[in-house]
This record gives structure tokens, C-alpha cells and sequence, in this order.
């Protein structure tokens, strides 16, 4: 399970990225960038839905174009190298990720410095690919001054921050060095409550990944209320039915096992078995995509989207269409106090999608919205084709 964190050197704004919690964990955050920024989030987006070959061909695209607008050593080119250099890491073609999050790391201390915060970032970056691969020893010098980098850059409690506290957590834990490790998760968990609330994916991921931990260490009465905790948010945030709901099930079967509980055991293996029997895997390659055609004109005018990623392909369209969001709790409102459709912020990107656009458009939504698909101009018709995880 790959529960450590990347970062980008790019960003947008702040953004929930809701993908699937395995994958999640895996999501980038956005710092400032230019407008090539939306392609880079592009490689990362289909990257973390299984589309590798697609990933690969728009990064080396966007690289290509950064280059030639930016020059060979403009700061924002991080961007595109690092969302080339992730869409190769999924993969585990690590050789190939290598030089590109180098070049990355290179450019941006040339260009901002060594104390900016997009080193930060592309240093917990390069350290992650090196421990996903064993090289442990490499890898800690590198979360070691990410650290000290964020920490200075950023308030000590920031997201980034307890980023590379849960991925240094890790690998101490990988290690054996269960007394190292231990305080750094509890610090990485109390930044993501703290910051993020209580009832956040990411605190679902966290909480697993010290689960895990103590797992691992035979403490299974110390694991088992951390795994509860991970999949009541993940239940609450994504579903009771959904995949990574099944996932957490599977390892709360394992503690109970391992303490000689069988009857729980049982229980909550076949709940887990029931979830995967109703619903395709969702993770990385695995992922399967089902595509419809939706007829929108009058008496018929949205489409509802209640999954994590979804597409939309417009080519045959002769319409341009908006997507609206509605907040999925009641107590979401929007920014009138209203509790219906609202802008799709938490997108980051135009609603507006116009006819006839020959390249699909990829969205990552956020578990906290259900999303709508409608005409722009109320009595128009037409065909979309959208395609949904």
C-alpha cells in the first residue's frame, strides 16, 4: 500500500483532491505557477486514475512546451518536471523519474534559493522515490532538510509540514526505528485534525498509515481503534460501499486474527468481501472506466456525478455544457448561505466546457460534493459522451 505523500512544486490554489484514499495519499499539493499549470495537474490526474500512457505522453508534452516558452532554467519549469517525474514514479520507472525530480531540485534551488518552500516540496519528492525503491539511507538526508526547509518556510503546523513528518514516520518505521517513528505520526496526525478537521480523507490516510505501523510492531490493541477511525471517515466521506472502505476492513480482519478473535474476524471479511463483490477495484491500473451517452435538452437537462474522477468528452457535442456542485452534507453551504448548486471551485478549474472540444476534460472531484453536468443555455440540446471511476 502506498500511503506516502509527493508534493508539487506546482500549484493552483489549495485543493481537496478526492481520489481514491489509496491514491490520495499520493496527491499533490500546488504552490504559485504559471498558466501551464493545468496540464501539469493534468499528468498527475491521470496518472492517479490508471491512465499511464496518456500521463506520460501529456508530460512529456507540457515539458516540451515549458521549455520552449521558459527556457532551460526558468523556476516554474519544476512544475512540468515534477508531474512528469510523478507519472513515471507511479509506475515504478524509477530510473527514469530520477533525473527529472533532480533537475527539478536543481532548478528551483538555483532559482529561488535553498530555504524556499518548492525545495521543500521537491526534496520530500526525491526523498519518496528513493525510499519507495529501499534506499533508505539516501532517503532520510533528504526528508531530514525537507523538514528544516518547510519548517522555516511554512508555520510548523502547515499541511507540508506533517507531510513529511508521515513520510520520514515511515520510513523510521520501515527501518525498525519504532522510537523515532512513533512521534513523528502522532505530529503528522495532530497537524491534519488540526488543519484539516477531523472527518478529512487525509486524516483517514494518516490514521491508517499509524495503524499500519503498529501493526506491524504486534500492537494490535494500539492499531485497532486507529483503523476504526481511518474507515468511519473514509465510510462517511466516500461511502460505505466504496473500495477503500473494503481495504481497511481487510486489515481490521488481521489485527482481530492475529488477538485470536475470530468471530470479528469473520465479520468483517465478509463485509469486505461483500463491498468487492458489488464494486469494481478502483486503484491505480486497475481502475476500470465506464463510458454513456447522455441525451440533455428540455425535460432532461443534467447529468449527476457522484463518483471521484470522471470525463468528459464534448467532441460530438453541439452544445457547451457548465458543471455545478452541490454540496453533499446539508450543512455545506455556499458562499450566499445557500445550500445549492454552487461554482465548482474545488475543481480548479473553468466550469465552462465548449462544444465540439476535441480533447476529453478530466475532473477530480471532491468527496464533500456531488456534481452536475447541465446544458449552459437553458432549452439547448445535446449529446455528451462522460466517462466515470
Amino acid at each position: 500500500m502506498a500511503w506516502q505523500r509527493p508534493r508539487m512544486t506546482c500549484v493552483l490554489r489549495p485543493m481537496v483532491v478526492a481520489v481514491l484514499l489509496l491514491l490520495l495519499a499520493t496527491a499533490p499539493s500546488y504552490a504559485q505557477c504559471d498558466a501551464l499549470a493545468a496540464l501539469n495537474l493534468q499528468v498527475v490526474q491521470l496518472s492517479q486514475a490508471g491512465r499511464h500512457a496518456e500521463a506520460l505522453a501529456l508530460g512529456r508534452s507540457a515539458l516540451a512546451v515549458a521549455e520552449q516558452q521558459l527556457g532551460s532554467d526558468h523556476a516554474n519549469l519544476a512544475c512540468p518536471l515534477n508531474a512528469l517525474a510523478t507519472a513515471y514514479q507511479v509506475q515504478r520507472q524509477y530510473a527514469e523519474a530520477e533525473p527529472l525530480f533532480k533537475r527539478a531540485l536543481s532548478i528551483t534551488e538555483n532559482a529561488l534559493g535553498p530555504d524556499h518552500r518548492n525545495v521543500g516540496t521537491t526534496l520530500n519528492n526525491l526523498g519518496l522515490l528513493y525510499a519507495e525503491q529501499g534506499r533508505h539511507i539516501e532517503a532520510e538526508p533528504l526528508y531530514m532538510r525537507s523538514l528544516a526547509v518547510l519548517e522555516k518556510a511554512l508555520d510548523p503546523d502547515h499541511p507540508e509540514v506533517g507531510n513529511t513528518l508521515y513520510n520520514l514516520a515511515r520510513l523510521y518505521g520501515a527501518q525498525g526505528r519504532s522510537a523515532e517513528a512513533e512521534p513523528l505520526f502522532k505530529r503528522a496526525l495532530m497537524i491534519n485534525v488540526k488543519v484539516l478537521g477531523p472527518n478529512h480523507v487525509l486524516v483517514a490516510s494518516t490514521l491508517f498509515g499509524f495503524a499500519e505501523f503498529h501493526r506491524a510492531q504486534g500492537r494490535y490493541a494500539a492499531a485497532e481503534p486507529l483503523f476504526k477511525r481511518s474507515v468511519a471517515i473514509v465510510e462517511r466521506v466516500l461511502g460505505p460501499s466504496h473500495p477503500e472502505v473494503a481495504k481497511i476492513l481487510d486489515k481490521l480482519a488481521e489485527v482481530y486474527r492475529a488477538q485470536g478473535r475470530s468471530a470479528a474476524a469473520e465479520i468483517f471479511s465478509k463485509r469486505s468481501l461483500a463491498i468487492r463483490q458489488k464494486a469494481p477495484d478502483v486503484s491505480g491500473s486497475q481502475a476500470k472506466e465506464t463510458c454513456h451517452v447522455y441525451s440533455l435538452g428540455p425535460g432532461n437537462d443534467h447529468v449527476t456525478m457522484d463518483g471521484w474522477l470522471f470525463t468528459i468528452i464534448m467532441e460530438e457535442a453541439t452544445k457547451p455544457v457548465v458543471i455545478g456542485c452541490r454540496p453533499r452534507a446539508p450543512s455545506v453551504r455556499a458562499a450566499d448561505g445557500t445550500p445549492g448548486i454552487v461554482s465548482c471551485d474545488n475543481l480548479e478549474r473553468s466550469s465552462v466546457i465548449a462544444a465540439g472540444k476535441r480533447n476529453p476534460e478530466v475532473f477530480v472531484g471532491d468527496p464533500n460534493f456531488i456534481y452536475e453536468i447541465k446544458l449552459k443555455e437553458p432549452g439547448d440540446s445535446t449529446t455528451i459522451r462522460v466517462c466515470g471511476r
